[in-house]
C-alpha cells in the first residue's frame, strides 16, 4: 500500500479554510471591505476542489459509477438540502412572518432547478455540479471505448470543454450553474488530472 501523500490533505484543508472564511463575508455583508478584495486573490480554492476531484476519481462500470455518485454527492445534496430548506422555512416563518405557502414548496424547487441549490444551504452547488461533471466525464470515457482514438478524442473532449465555457461567458448564460457554466469549465480542471 502506498504511503499517503499528506501535502495533498494540507492544501485541501487549507482550500476549505479559505472557503469558508469567504462564505463569512458574503453572509455578513462584508463584501466591500479591503480584507475580502484582498481574499479575493485566494478564490482558486475551486478550481483546486475539481481539480482534486478529478486526481482520485476512479470509474468502474456505470451501474457502480452511478451508485457510488449518487451515494456520494446525490445523497449528501438531498440531506443537507432539506436539513437547510427546514432552517430556512422556520426562518421565514418566525422571522419574517412569511405565510405563503409557496415560498416554502415551490420556490426551493425552483432555485434548484434553476441554480441547483436553495436559499436555505447555497453552498451545497459544489455536489451537484461535481456528480454532473463526472457524468458528463463518464459519458465521454465510454464514447472515447468505443472509438478506441485516444488522442482524437482527449481534443474533442478539450475543444468541446472550452468551446462550452466560451460561449457561455459571451452569451451571459450562467444558471443552472450546475449544467451550464460551471460544469464546462470544471470539465477542463477535471479532466487535466487524467491527463498523465
Amino acid at each position: 500500500m502506498s504511503k499517503r501523500d499528506v501535502a495533498i490533505d494540507s492544501v485541501a484543508g487549507l482550500m476549505i479554510l479559505i472557503m469558508v472564511l469567504g462564505h463569512i463575508f458574503q453572509n455578513c455583508g462584508m463584501t466591500d471591505s479591503e480584507t475580502y478584495k484582498i481574499w479575493c486573490a485566494f478564490n482558486f480554492f475551486m478550481p483546486w476542489f475539481f481539480f482534486k476531484s478529478g486526481m482520485f476519481c476512479r470509474y468502474s462500470d456505470n451501474r457502480a459509477f452511478l451508485l457510488n455518485a449518487t451515494k456520494k454527492l446525490l445523497y449528501p445534496f438531498a440531506v443537507f438540502t432539506f436539513l437547510g430548506w427546514i432552517f430556512y422555512s422556520l426562518r421565514l416563518l418566525f422571522v419574517v412572518h412569511d405565510f405563503n405557502w409557496v415560498h416554502y414548496f415551490l420556490t426551493p424547487i425552483k432555485e434548484i432547478v434553476l441554480g441547483g441549490t436553495t436559499t436555505g444551504n447555497q453552498p451545497l452547488w459544489f455536489l451537484l455540479v461535481l456528480f454532473f461533471v463526472q457524468s458528463i466525464y463518464k459519458y465521454f470515457v465510454n464514447v472515447n471505448a468505443i472509438i478506441n482514438h485516444l488522442n482524437l478524442f482527449r481534443f474533442a473532449f478539450l475543444s468541446l470543454a472550452l468551446f462550452g465555457s466560451f460561449l457561455c461567458y459571451r452569451m451571459d448564460v450562467c444558471t443552472p450553474s450546475y449544467c451550464i457554466d460551471c460544469s464546462w469549465t470544471c470539465i477542463l480542471l477535471f479532466r487535466r488530472c487524467f491527463f498523465h
